[in-house]
């Protein structure tokens, strides 16, 4: 077999490899959905809870890009704490850790098992057209891609590694400075664990009859997990906030911190005693170093307070003006009869959502129409702008709010967080608006209609959300009537879009195709988006009457 078509089959199974797992994330995601919102504020009260669900959450995804781009997006937007993340981000440690056991199944020659689920989920994408078994055949071919990925990589990559002018090349650096570097920049390269261990794997071979040393390649693979760390910093921190950078300086410092303790093994011999007492298996030795590497860092969760002022000493906040009102404090009593800023946010909020909703309104007008989105953009900017200046506020007053009062003003930050997913909404929903504009037999005057009453609806919900905080400006009680009322319209609304989009899919069902590119099914599933996060904002509301 040539080297040539070694190269090739090598790369192929990198490229099969990092699409199996991006599959099999991205479906997983999917699944989730935005909803992860209230769990995150709910686990991060207590760190162990935090830890074990960000563990949970890194296992079920299979990557820890995804979960720390959350929990910095979260901290960002002020709905957890940085203090609150710390714990998560050690959880993200843990879910690493149990995650690679998967590659456990690998040293017991079950690949060809495992690629089955591609043709499952080949079979299931074929037949069943509902939305979660879509889903499901969607996540069982990435998992069994995946797999199918680490074979060619390992076998034909530790074929080319036993080629004598390789194997002689690679065994004359074999130092572990130079494997080490190599491992932290594949790992950076590929973000993945998966294919970096599978790398230094083929380095070493299964064996341990490869040109690099047991060794050297545990060195290699520690590397590799702060490569692939360092690789989740790299791609989430552009454009967020200084908590939210600490937060992934955070995670490349729990990683290190695990390299730092057994690397020095390294001088006395441990790891070849250890590979031998695993009968020469340099998989199963790696994934336990790995292992080790990924849970020692749950020693750093008793020193929150400790790594908090570690972070904000290594990064700081950015120099800006002072805050004339960074000094003002209001008193307790003040805050426990809504005084003025409370008072203030409140009416701001109102304001908002009553936007939010002229802007949907107009959206949707315009796709009625079939014209482009022009202004469109700009009123969502400003209205972005004007939550993140809202936001703000709240936060500032956060700190001065008084032990009685902090939940109240914790949870309108809430608030305004759910705000910017309407927002959000809103955008996705003028982006396919422009594309009708270009397009206009892409919907049809049936569909335009049921969306306009869907429009009609929404905005009789936004009033009901914004008579509920009419009341709480007034210091009026809401009442369970109220907030049941709501939650039944926002039921009815969310059975009515259901409804459509279920008529969407038999319809294309008929014809064997998927309508998951389909201009009408995206507006009904971001409308649906849009009347649960209505409903979520609703619930929070009923919280600040209580």
């Amino acid at each position: 077999m040539s080297v040539i078509y070694m190269l090739i089959l090598t790369f192929a199974g990198l490229g099969i490899l990092l699409y199996g797992m991006s599959l099999f994330s991205s479906a997983l995601e999917s699944g989730l959905g935005y909803r992860l919102n209230n769990k995150f504020m709910q686990m991060a009260k207590k760190p162990i809870t935090g830890y074990l669900f960000s563990a949970l959450l890194t296992f079920g995804t299979q990557k820890t890009t995804l979960v720390n781009g959350m929990i910095m997006d979260y901290v960002n937007v002020g709905t957890i704490s940085l203090r609150q993340s710390l714990p998560m981000v050690l959880g993200l440690c843990f879910g690493n850790m149990i995650s690679i056991i998967l590659m456990i199944f690998q040293g017991f020659n079950l690949t060809t098992y495992f690629t089955i689920l591609c043709f499952v989920g080949a079979i299931i994408n074929l037949f069943v057209k509902t939305s979660k078994a879509q889903l499901a055949a969607k996540a069982l071919v990435g998992f069994g891609m995946l797999f199918l990925g680490i074979e060619l990589v390992g076998t034909y990559a530790g074929q080319i590694f036993q080629l004598p002018e390789v194997f002689d090349f690679i065994s004359s650096i074999n130092y572990p400075i130079v494997i080490m570097l190599v491992s932290f920049l594949f790992a950076i390269f590929t973000t993945s664990t998966f294919a970096t261990l599978t790398f230094v794997v083929s380095l070493v071979g299964m064996s341990g009859t490869g040109p690099v040393g047991i060794e050297s390649a545990v060195m290699g693979m520690l590397a590799g997990g702060v490569g692939t760390a360092v690789a989740d910093f790299i791609y989430t921190a552009p454009g967020q906030g200084t908590d939210a950078k600490r937060v992934g300086f955070y995670h490349v410092f729990a990683y290190f911190f695990g390299f730092v303790v057994l690397a020095p093994l390294y001088f006395t011999g441990w790891y070849t005693d250890l590979f031998h007492a695993l009968g020469d298996n340099a998989l199963i030795t790696l994934i336990l170093v790995h292992m080790f590497q990924m849970f020692i860092p749950i020693v750093l969760m008793p020193f929150g307070k400790i790594m908090e002022k570690m972070l904000i000493v290594l990064i700081p906040e950015r120099k800006k003006k002072k805050d004339p009102y960074a000094d003002f404090v209001l008193s307790d009593s003040v805050i426990s009869v809504f005084g003025v800023g409370y008072i203030a946010l409140l009416q701001s909020t109102k304001k908002l959502l009553e936007m939010n909703a002229e802007l949907q309104t107009d959206i949707l007008a315009k796709i009625e129409a079939k014209k482009d989105m022009r202004g469109i953009k700009g009123r969502i900017q400003g209205l972005d702008k004007a939550i993140r200046i809202t936001n703000n506020s709240a936060l500032r007053m956060t700190p001065r709010a008084g032990k009685e009062n902090l939940q109240k003003t914790n949870i309108l930050v809430n608030i305004l967080s759910d705000m910017h997913y309407l927002v959000d909404r809103s955008r996705k929903l003028s982006e396919i608006g422009n594309d009708i504009a270009k397009k206009p037999r892409s919907i049809t005057q049936k569909q335009i209609n049921a969306l306009l009453k869907v429009s009609n609806e929404l905005n009789n919900l936004v009033k009901m959300n914004c008579d509920l905080i009419e009341k709480l400006i007034n210091n009026q009680d809401i009442g369970n009537d109220g907030l049941k009322g709501i939650m039944a319209y926002n039921k009815k609304i969310g059975g009515y879009l259901h409804t459509l989009r279920k008529e969407v899919y038999s319809d294309y069902r008929k014809n064997g195709h998927l309508p998951e590119g389909n201009t009408y099914f995206i507006i009904l599933r971001n409308l649906e988006d849009y009347t649960a996060s209505l409903d979520n904002i609703a619930v929070k509301l009923g919280i600040l009457s209580g």
